[in-house]
């Protein structure tokens, strides 16, 4: 991380959920914070203000979340969006799968889950608690290639780039690129993250 703190823009109609927010990026000194109660708090930002991260509260958005994730996308488009809600249905895991955001956690997760999502968008990386990572998970294997499923079976097998390349007769780079776009489709940082959700 840079000196420079990062931008974070937390928007949820709770003041409790939002203190909380304010708490953990505090205490893990990694950004400052900027919040709205509502979905006009769009309508007074400029483009300059450059947000590194955002976590979006769903239900404050309707049903046009989509809508909205992809105005604050035309805003930022470095910026890495954090769904926090306590929607788990089935049907919203599936339509955030197409959704192009960085991280999901549900209300109902221990804080902890909170804390490492917050943690890990920051840092660049993508997050998935395990309740939206356990509810995507079929959705993600439904959108392997059939290489990349079998990559994927060989990463699971404890198979490291080379040994795949040899079983498979592709390059390390192509198993390295097939790697990272499972990686991206289950929202894994690891290979232990990975392990996590495809066990499920």
């Amino acid at each position: 991380m840079t000196e420079r703190k990062l931008r974070i823009l937390a928007i949820d109609d709770h003041p409790v959920v939002l203190f909380g927010i304010q708490n953990i990026v505090s205490q893990q000194n990694l950004a400052v914070c900027t919040f709205g109660n509502n979905t006009h708090v769009l309508d007074t930002m400029s483009p300059d203000a450059n947000f590194n991260v955002c976590i979006l509260d769903l239900g404050i958005c309707g049903n046009q979340y989509a809508d909205f994730i992809a105005r604050i996308r035309s805003l930022w488009p470095a910026c890495r969006i954090l769904v926090y809600t306590m929607h788990e249905e089935p049907w919203i895991a599936n339509e955030l799968s197409a959704i192009d955001i960085e991280g999901a956690v549900s209300k109902s997760s221990p804080l902890d889950e909170l804390k490492k999502a917050i943690a890990a968008l920051c840092h660049g990386h993508c997050y998935f608690d395990p309740i939206f990572a356990k509810l995507m998970q079929n959705k993600a294997m439904e959108g392997l290639t059939l290489k990349e499923t079998c990559v994927l079976k060989h990463i699971l097998a404890g198979l490291n780039n080379e040994q795949i390349a040899f079983e498979m007769g592709i390059s390390i780079n192509t198993v390295k690129t097939h790697r990272r776009r499972i990686m991206n489709k289950f929202g894994a940082t690891s290979v232990a993250q990975l392990i996590a959700h495809v066990g499920g």
